[in-house]
């Protein structure tokens, strides 16, 4: 702490007021995450994922027991959280995970950019503005692909380095895996560390090895993934759909439900104590007319 202290009072004006701001954007961000985990709206996905979750919680095995249109890692990764939860999951508590996960992905993207510039200062901004960015583009909400991209950053991550040896290739062949059984999303980044492999310095032969070695890494995590479903009994067809994300919004937990909605009904709530019911097919709001709809002893005007 001490040579901490001494380097910054050694240090010029400009690197003194650097560490002022990137200080003072880091406390404002650290409060801002916090208060968020209880302040904000609950995302309209959260209850589906969150769902998930305490199904799996509760032993059941996703495209055995229920259906499920998303990869299923990261719902078992929270699993962890729920551990200190008690009897009842904790909104805050799945919330607050994730934004932990939210923070290595910045410290993660912060050492790929140090390697590249080698420069502490856009390293630390890097990281700082992807929080930001974080933040903005749904922040608030409990989404799936937060842990995905951690996956994905530390594929690109294991490869960044001038001695990157075949090793290393698999290992970043297994961390796109990951990502993938997080999110579909995730996918993506495979294609990306393809690319990355075969435009790199080294020889057409040397490439096309190091491609060999990602590519084994990522089969052989998708092969057990399917294969530990398989046995335990559960449906290769739906497995497969849901990894295509081909599904994607048309199924519930339980089953895809048909229907037609004959009859809409509004009701008045105040205090948790139930005002007023009536039938309506439009939209009322002016107040006089629903209190007038919902005394009367007929349900329509």
């Amino acid at each position: 702490m001490k040579k901490i202290f001494n380097k910054y009072k050694n240090a010029s004006f400009d690197d003194k007021l650097t560490v002022i701001m990137l200080t003072g954007l880091s406390m404002f961000l650290l409060g801002t995450y916090l208060l968020s985990s209880t302040r904000l709206w609950i995302g309209v996905y959260s209850g589906y994922y969150l769902g998930v979750s305490e199904l799996i919680h509760k032993g059941l095995v996703p495209f055995r027991d229920f259906r499920l249109d998303y990869t299923p890692l990261f719902f078992y990764l929270l699993q962890i959280p729920r551990l200190f939860m008690g009897e009842y999951p904790n909104y805050t508590g799945y919330i607050l995970f994730l934004y932990l996960i939210a923070v290595i992905d910045a410290i993660i993207l912060a050492v790929i950019v140090k390697r590249i510039s080698t420069s502490r200062k856009i390293a630390y901004l890097s990281g700082l503005l992807f929080l930001i960015s974080y933040y903005y583009l749904e922040g608030g909400y409990f989404i799936l692909e937060t842990f995905s991209l951690c996956c994905g950053l530390v594929a690109l991550l294991v490869l960044i380095k001038k001695d990157s040896s075949f090793i290393r290739c698999f290992i970043s062949g297994i961390c796109c895996a990951l990502a993938f059984l997080s999110k579909q999303y995730g996918l993506l980044f495979a294609g990306c560390i393809g690319i990355y492999l075969l435009f790199s310095k080294e020889k057409w032969k040397e490439r096309i090895c190091r491609c060999f070695y990602a590519f084994s890494g990522f089969l052989l995590v998708i092969v057990i993934f399917i294969l530990s479903f398989e046995f335990s009994g559960c449906d290769l067809k739906v497995l497969l759909k849901a990894l295509s994300g081909s599904s994607y919004g048309n199924q519930s937990l339980d089953l895809y439900v048909d229907g037609v909605i004959k009859r809409k009904r509004q009701y008045k709530i105040e205090n948790n104590k139930l005002l007023g019911v009536f039938d309506n097919n439009l939209n009322i709001d002016d107040e006089i007319l629903q209190d007038v709809l919902s005394r009367d002893s007929d349900d329509k005007m």
